[in-house]
């Protein structure tokens, strides 16, 4: 349950980024039994490796949880099953016409790729079939749809059956900003994973302390187009600059840059 990668990155004069990445092997089935739902990050002066004098500790548990409902409609009595799968369509369950809500939770747990689920079953205003309410615990983030295989195994008049997202899902975070640091200080970070089960897993400390310190000076930039799918991005560094060891570079077509996307960068140094 050892979260990976962590580093540091300094913002400002007082304030630092923490990154990681969740630990390896986890999946939405979680480690002893039990999902992760939380980290634990804290920072401390560089020098302090037992972390007995943390100077910032937080909790993340921002996660929201997928909602998705499966609604089996008709106009009158409705009989017979449909199967279900998720992510691994080879791998299905059986749900009947008028299946409870524990029994379809213990099926939908059964498959290898979900983990901690609620289900809730409500009537339909027509009064025939049913509507379960899946609400997904520890599979994070903004799920697929489930798929279900159609109504030819049902009988009744009308009788329709759809997957829709009701919340979508999304992930814990894995960073953390760090404000109201002192000036001119070197700080090391560690996190920890946290499941429901055991608590706090083992810590994984930053592989290099960060210095809080001003930013650089703004650049000048000029961005030029290369082809219809290629754009250079010409910086230039005034004598007098500090040394920087490396360039952030952010992407958007908004001019606010509300909204990054991730690309593919080549990077040509020049004197």
């Amino acid at each position: 349950l050892e979260v990976e990668n962590v580093e540091l990155t300094t913002l400002s004069s007082s304030s630092l980024r923490v990154d990681f990445s969740p630990p390896i092997g986890v999946n939405a089935k979680g480690s002893s039994g039990s999902p992760i739902v939380g980290y634990v990050v804290e920072v401390t002066l560089d020098g302090d490796s037992s972390f007995d004098n943390v100077v910032h500790t937080t909790t993340i548990s921002d996660m929201e949880s997928e909602v998705q409902a499966i609604e089996l409609n008709a106009e009158s009595p409705v009989e017979g099953f449909f199967e279900l799968s998720f992510e691994e369509a080879d791998e299905t369950i059986i749900i009947s016409s008028n299946e409870l809500a524990q029994d379809f939770r213990t099926k939908l747990q059964s498959l290898p790729s979900v983990g901690d689920v609620e289900v809730m079953r409500q009537e339909n205003d027509s009064g025939y079939g049913h509507t379960w309410l899946v609400t997904f615990m520890s599979n994070q983030g903004d799920l697929p749809l489930m798929l279900h295989d159609g109504e030819s195994d049902l009988s009744g008049s009308a009788v329709s059956l759809t997957v829709e997202e009701v919340v979508k899902g999304q992930s814990l975070a894995l960073y953390e900003v760090i404000s109201e640091l002192e000036n001119g200080e070197d700080y090391i970070a560690r996190v920890a994973a946290v499941n429901a089960a055991a608590g706090a897993g083992p810590w994984k400390m930053s592989s290099s302390p960060a210095l809080t310190t001003s930013p650089p000076d703004e650049l000048d930039v000029d961005v030029s187009t290369l082809s219809d799918s290629e754009i250079s991005v010409d910086i230039e560094v005034a004598e007098d600059q500090p040394d920087v060891d490396k360039y952030r570079v952010e992407w958007t077509n908004e001019a606010s840059f509300g909204t990054r996307e991730v690309v593919r960068i080549r990077i040509d140094t020049r004197a």
